[in-house]
């Protein structure tokens, strides 16, 4: 026996999309792409007029192989703009967006809310802060903001904290 392994990298996605079975069409979506949203869009496309029990099982399918490509974000975004109708918020898919989006705002609110904290803390302690700290701290990451926390408590000056 001989066998020869492929890397699906290195097929160009035109020889996956120009398949009639819907299974290899997927695969477009992990091969080589210079263009990874039009391939998304293409294999969407090919479905067009598919029973929406199928759609929805391809549409799970190209989101799982979506990921092995860090591409499912785009796959989402796809999925919401396709010209014909069915209900994604019922998907996996459309679940694990809203779930994403919503993790990324609860960091925000968490980081916007620990940076306020912060800055009543150094006004009462150190007076009125400086536009450009008061930028840094509206700017901060998490990590910054915690790391500022930790140095305000033994600070004698607002420079022990932020140099």
């Amino acid at each position: 026996f001989h066998f020869e392994i492929l890397n699906l990298q290195e097929i160009p996605a035109e020889v996956f999309l120009a398949s009639p079975r819907d299974a290899e069409r997927i695969l477009a979506v992990v091969s080589k792409s210079e263009d990874p949203r039009g391939t998304i869009r293409k294999i969407l496309a090919s479905w067009k007029g598919m029973p929406e029990n199928e759609l929805h099982e391809n549409i799970e399918r190209l989101r799982t192989l979506s990921q092995l490509r860090k591409n499912q974000i785009m796959t989402v975004e796809e999925v919401n703009r396709l010209p014909f109708e069915i209900d994604v918020t019922e998907t996996e898919l459309y679940q694990l967006g809203k779930e994403a989006g919503l993790q990324r705002g609860e960091q925000r609110g968490i980081a916007k809310g620990a940076a306020s904290i912060l800055s009543r803390l150094l006004v009462r302690r150190f007076g009125p802060l400086p536009e450009h700290l008061r930028d840094r701290l509206e700017h901060a990451t998490r990590d910054q903001l915690e790391q500022w926390t930790d140095r305000a408590a033994d600070a004698r000056a607002l420079s022990d904290i932020f140099d």
